[in-house]
């Protein structure tokens, strides 16, 4: 697998990485993109929807307003 490239923080410019939760209850799980240190920006970056893989997650965050 090729390691996935992320985009920096539109806001701070700071580094992000994946993330991964799964629920107990169901097992399922999601990936979503947020900060590295979430207390070096002043707005709460973190991907909303959940991902159902990782390459969804990295395509949901790397898309920016001019480019589609």
């Amino acid at each position: 697998m090729s390691k996935i490239k992320l985009k920096p923080c539109p806001f701070c410019g700071g580094e992000v990485i994946m993330m991964r939760s799964e629920s107990l209850e169901t097992g399922f799980v999601s990936y979503y993109v947020s900060h590295n240190d979430p207390f070096n920006c002043a707005y709460e970056i973190r991907q909303q929807s959940a991902s159902r893989t990782i390459q969804e997650a990295a395509n949901k965050w790397n898309r920016r307003a001019d480019n589609g």
